[in-house]
C-alpha cells in the first residue's frame, strides 16, 4: 500500500466485520454557510479541508475553514470577530459556527469555559455555535477509526499509538501533524469512528463530569456527521474513480 492510498477494503472487512462501507442514500439538509475555526493550523485544518473537497460543489464554497494557532479563549474571540466581519460584509451570514480545539495543556477552567461560552452564543434559526473538542488531542479522533478501547493518554502517547496503528495496516511512516492525507486514509473507517466516538462520549457523560475531565473523549464526530450529511451518498470503498 502506498502512503497516500486508502486502506484496502478487504483488510478493513477483516478488521471490522460490521464496518459500514456500503453505499447508502441520504436526504441532504438545506445548504447553509459554515465557519469552522480551528485552534491548530495544521492537523485539524488539513483534515477538514480534505473533507470539504468531498462535498458537492455547491457546498464547498459555503464552508470557510481557518486555522489560528491560538488558545481556547482567544479562539472564541477570533470566531466572534469572523462572525461580525461576515455580518458587516453583506454576504449571507454564517448559519453555524464550529470551534475545533483540544484540551492539550490548557487549564481545565479555560477548556470548560470556552465550551460553555461558545454554546451559549447560539441564536436559534439565526446562528448556531458549537464546539468540536477533543480531550486530550485531535489525534484521538484518528485513533477511533481503529478501536474504542484505551484509557486516557498524553499527546505524545496518542501520536505513538497512531503510528503503530498505521504501521499495522500498511502505512509505514511517522505521523506528521501537517500531513494532508489523513482524511483520505481514514475515510473508509469513518462510520466506525463515529460509532466509537458516540460510545466513548456516552460513557464519559454518564460519569457526570465536565469535559475537561473526560479523558479520552471527543465531539469531533458531531461536526463530521453534519458535513457528510451533505454528501448524497457514501462511495463504496473500491468504487471505480475513487481517489
Amino acid at each position: 500500500m502506498s502512503n497516500s492510498a486508502s486502506f484496502d477494503p478487504e483488510i478493513i472487512a477483516k478488521m471490522f466485520p460490521g464496518a459500514q462501507l456500503e453505499r447508502k442514500s441520504r436526504n441532504c439538509p438545506p445548504r447553509r454557510y459554515y465557519l469552522i475555526i480551528c485552534e491548530g493550523e495544521e492537523s485539524e485544518t488539513n483534515y477538514f479541508e480534505a473533507l470539504q473537497l468531498r462535498l458537492p460543489p455547491e457546498m464547498i464554497h459555503r464552508i470557510y475553514i481557518k486555522g489560528t494557532g491560538t488558545n481556547t479563549l482567544t479562539l472564541l474571540k477570533q470566531a466572534e470577530d469572523e462572525y461580525e466581519k461576515r455580518y458587516k460584509s453583506g454576504e449571507p451570514p454564517y448559519y453555524k459556527i464550529w470551534l475545533v480545539f483540544d484540551h492539550d495543556s490548557f487549564p481545565h477552567d479555560d477548556f470548560d469555559n470556552t465550551i460553555k461560552a461558545t454554546e451559549s452564543r447560539t441564536i436559534p434559526h439565526k446562528c448556531y455555535w458549537h464546539c468540536a473538542w477533543s480531550n486530550e488531542a485531535f489525534e484521538l479522533w484518528y485513533l477511533l477509526h481503529f478501536h474504542n478501547h484505551f484509557a486516557g493518554m498524553s499527546r505524545t502517547a496518542f501520536r505513538n499509538k497512531l503510528e503503530s496503528e498505521l504501521k499495522a495496516h500498511g502505512v509505514n511512516r511517522k505521523y506528521e501533524k501537517n500531513a494532508k492525507d489523513m482524511y483520505n486514509l481514514l475515510e473508509p473507517l469513518q462510520e466506525q469512528a463515529i460509532t466509537h466516538a458516540k460510545i466513548m462520549l456516552r460513557n464519559q457523560y454518564s460519569k457526570n463530569i465536565p469535559p475537561s475531565r473526560m479523558n479520552p473523549a471527543t465531539t469531533v464526530h458531531l461536526l463530521v456527521e453534519e458535513l457528510i450529511s451533505y454528501i448524497p451518498s457514501v462511495p463504496k470503498s473500491g468504487d471505480p474513480g475513487r481517489k
